[in-house]
């Protein structure tokens, strides 16, 4: 084990299957060597305490994401764990939030009785410019 760096990642090199290889100074904080040789940087945080859950979450390659970049990210979300949070769980919701088309479909469904002074016409148009960005 030793402190991730640019030098100490692009010394991993995999030997043939996935390993990790964690940080030193940063408890939770990895990287994940593949078998086909590219590389990820990951935190691991356990819920609950002793008998908790164990999550991974992945930060994002190395090539794309500096140690350095990917560690201040893994230290923001250890932080959010240690004041009880999970960011797994968050970032599960946040796919699943309303996408900026639902909104628009909604808007569209919804808006005529939230606005009953828009004109008609008005909503003919973005009735019109909803199917046109659905091409």
């Amino acid at each position: 084990m030793s402190k991730l760096t640019k030098r100490t990642v692009d010394a991993e090199r995999p030997k043939g299957r996935e390993k990790f290889v964690w940080d030193e100074d940063l408890p939770g904080f990895g990287l994940r060597v593949f078998a086909s040789g590219k590389k990820s940087y990951v935190v691991q945080y356990k819920l609950g305490g002793r008998g908790g859950r164990t999550r991974r979450i992945s930060l994002g390659l190395h090539g794309k994401l500096t140690a350095e970049e990917a560690r201040r990210k893994a230290a923001k979300l250890l932080a959010a764990v240690a004041d009880g949070g999970d960011p797994a769980t968050d970032r599960a919701e946040a796919k699943q939030a309303l996408s900026v088309a639902d909104l628009a479909n909604l808007y569209l469904i919804e808006g005529p009785a939230e606005k009953p002074n828009k004109k008609a016409s008005s909503w003919v148009t973005d009735r019109s410019n909803r199917a046109n960005t659905q091409e």
